[in-house]
């Protein structure tokens, strides 16, 4: 269990460090796509030292961020702060894309350690209730040889 809180707090940390990073307001597609790739880069590592499956991986390594080379809405026809606000509304959305995925893989982790701790506690009532019953069965045996002695 113990690796599952430390796997959730390394999440947690992950998760603040994403949602620091939505702030970044910088306008050049060069600052933008750099600063995502190292989100990106560091999501990625979180969910090889947790021991995630590999499609959640691909799923971080498939999300894209603005490069200043490229414009969602026409190119040179929009003006320099269309095209900064397109691509700081790409930067944003992908660092929300990152931040759901650490959450998901949070939240999965979370109920497979609820699961693991709710058979280990049904399997100690168990384990209490024939102790219980072998303890009763005692008391019955001595109570009936101090009665019949």
């Amino acid at each position: 269990m113990k690796d599952y809180d430390k796997h959730i707090q390394t999440l947690d940390g992950a998760i603040a460090q994403a949602k620091a990073q939505l702030s970044f307001n910088a306008g050049d597609g060069k600052s933008l796509h750099n600063r995502g790739e190292s989100i990106k880069h560091m999501a990625k590592i979180v969910m090889k030292e947790i021991n995630s499956p590999d499609i959640i991986v691909n799923a971080i390594q498939a999300i894209e961020f603005p490069s200043e080379y490229e414009d969602m809405f026409g190119g040179n026809y929009n003006t320099v702060e269309i095209r900064e606000e397109s691509r700081r509304t790409r930067y944003k959305q992908g660092v929300e894309a990152i931040i759901v995925i650490l959450q998901q893989e949070r939240t999965r982790l979370v109920k497979i350690q609820q699961d693991k701790e709710q058979k280990t506690n049904k399997r100690m009532n168990k384990w209490t209730l024939i102790f219980s019953a072998i303890a009763a069965l005692g008391t019955i045996a001595t109570l009936l040889f101090t009665i019949f002695d």
